[in-house]
């Protein structure tokens, strides 16, 4: 139970660190969040491809 809880305070401190983020960059939230789910899929499909081309 301590885990989950210790995943939501994590999740929650990154929630708010983007938010205060934006607000001062002026950035739009929304487009800042699919810029970073596109960022993260990139990374892991890149790592994937990685590991086939080493096979």
């Amino acid at each position: 139970m301590n885990h989950i809880l210790d995943q939501s305070t994590v999740k929650n401190s990154r929630e708010s660190k983007a938010s205060a983020y934006c607000r001062r960059n002026n950035i739009n939230e929304y487009q800042f969040q699919k810029a970073i789910a596109w960022y993260r899929s990139a990374i892991q499909n890149s790592r994937k491809v990685e590991k086939t081309d080493t096979n």
